[in-house]
């Protein structure tokens, strides 16, 4: 559905028929809300306004573009004879020129028949002269002299006009008489002075009605807009019940407040503009990860948001909940409880005598990170110091759950050859997604260290029950190994039945 623009503009020309400009000391001022009023034109306050009245009219009619922004009437005749859109015969909606090259005065044709034009303009007075007080309604002859020609706006309808010349062209209708929109149409247009509704639906001062409906123009155009005037205004929108009480509002910040119930028959999504329902549809709530999780706590209430594509919840007492685990918090302690990200196991559940590693073979152990965090460090705890061990080949790293490896640690002969925690830096951070991930251990030398491990069936381990080549949760490579390769094929990796503990923080 295309919109008529020309009865916009002719609407809110007509609108300020009757407006004066300044008075002051005796004498008219050419002291105008226009000028200020067109961004650009705020210096031609103060001087001849009737170019600037129709850049105005334009504006507030949501026509800007199709007619030129100027307070000269010289550049105005300019601008249409480089678009192509001038003519010497007059058209309904046509910004009209006067005097010598159209450069002394303007106005707008509302109406024409073959011999007068009707016409809207500013800076004028009852006598029509170029230099006038007011918005007036003028019938001027065509032939006069001092009509020089006429712009033609390129409304969305097409152009009604007298030019023989343009008749069958496509956006023209050649008519030898128009009168213009009726009252009917006008009134679509514009709700008088100081409550003016345009084409882009800007008001201006109070408008009632007891029904608003809008029709989008175009695709590309934004049917309802409304503009703060600062950011400590009042709220720019407020809707009311019946007594008066306001159940909805928009800030000047453009944040929407509710007092009442929301209803709502469709999905919600949070955190994003493109819909993510995973393949769902119907009452569906779409949380995106956060981009800071809280680190405070909430007063009277709880904080729920997603992190690591995990929901979650902080209480007002700091307690994190995991609502993946039922909304319940763990009996049971956690890597957190330790200041640890991830673990194979609780460490409390390790043997009493631990466990060397093979030399020259690559151990794999895997943690869980249930939601994204950032790896920095890789620990492991010694029971014994190895000796005898070689440089450069006694190593730990963090590979993904396909063996890619994504940290490194410095070299560790010189760590690995005492008892104790030991908290093994990587090389530089590694930003690990929620999912699974290996910590690799590699030991070259006369005697390995003893690693705290959990316990063992003869030669199987528990931790690989029922999990498949590639998917081992304690696994190791063929011997020889003297480096950490930046990738490991996991299908080829040995099931171990050492459980070594190992974690990431």
């Amino acid at each position: 559905m295309v919109i008529a623009q020309m009865p916009l503009v002719i609407a809110v020309a007509k609108s300020q028929v009757g407006v004066h400009e300044g008075y002051s000391e005796g004498g008219w001022t050419n002291v105008t809300r226009y000028a200020a009023e067109v961004p650009g034109l705020a210096w031609a306050d103060g001087q001849s306004w009737c170019a600037t009245f129709t850049s105005w009219v334009a504006m507030r009619a949501g026509v800007a573009n199709l007619f030129p922004r100027t307070a000269d009437c010289s550049t105005g005749v300019a601008w249409f004879q480089a678009a192509s859109r001038w003519s010497w015969y007059p058209a309904v909606g046509s910004q009209v020129f006067y005097g010598a090259g159209g450069s002394e005065h303007t106005g707008i044709v509302y109406a024409f028949d073959s011999t007068y034009i009707w016409t809207i303009e500013a800076n004028t007075s009852v006598n029509g002269s170029s230099e006038g007080d007011g918005v007036y309604l003028r019938k001027r002859r065509r032939a006069d002299a001092i009509v020089y020609g006429y712009g033609l706006p390129q409304y969305a309808e097409g152009v009604i006009t007298a030019d023989l010349s343009l008749r069958g062209l496509s956006g023209y209708t050649y008519a030898a008489a128009h009168t213009g929109p009726g009252p009917a149409t006008l009134r679509q247009g514009a709700w008088m002075v100081d409550n003016l509704v345009t084409g882009s639906l800007a008001i201006d001062g109070p408008a009632y009605a007891g029904r608003l409906s809008i029709q989008q123009n175009d695709a590309s155009t934004v049917a309802f807009e409304v503009t703060a005037a600062s950011s400590t205004a009042p709220s720019i929108a407020r809707f009311k019940d019946v007594n008066g009480n306001i159940t909805f509002e928009v800030t000047s910040a453009g944040n929407p407040i509710s007092r009442t119930t929301h209803y709502m028959t469709g999905a919600l999504q949070l955190g994003s503009t493109t819909v993510d329902l995973g393949g769902g549809a119907g009452a569906i709530v779409s949380v995106k990860d956060a981009s800071t999780a809280p680190t405070s706590n909430p007063t009277g209430g709880a904080l729920l948001y997603s992190q690591g594509g995990v929901l979650k919840m902080r209480t007002s007492g700091g307690t994190v909940v995991d609502l993946s685990t039922g909304g319940s918090a763990p009996a049971n302690f956690q890597p957190s409880d330790h200041g640890l990200t991830g673990w194979t196991f609780d460490p409390a559940c390790c043997s009493t005598t631990g466990t060397t590693l093979s030399v020259g073979c690559i151990y794999f152990v895997e943690v869980v990170l249930r939601s994204a965090a950032t790896i920095s460090n890789l620990c492991a705890t010694l029971g014994a110091g190895g000796s005898g061990l070689t440089p450069g080949q006694c190593l730990a790293a963090l590979y993904t759950a396909s063996g890619s490896r994504v940290g490194i640690t410095n070299d560790l002969s010189t760590v690995w050859n005492t008892a104790g925690d030991k908290t093994l830096a990587l090389t530089s951070s590694y930003g690990a997604a929620a999912g699974k991930y290996y910590i690799a251990f590699l030991v070259n030398g006369a005697t390995s260290p003893t690693f705290a491990c959990g316990s063992t069936l003869g030669n199987f381990t528990p931790g690989n029950a029922h999990l498949t080549p590639g998917n081992y949760r304690f696994c190791r490579s063929a011997t020889g190994q003297t480096s950490l390769p930046p990738n490991y094929t996991m299908t080829s990796a040995t099931p171990d039945t050492n459980c070594v503990w190992a974690a990431v923080a």
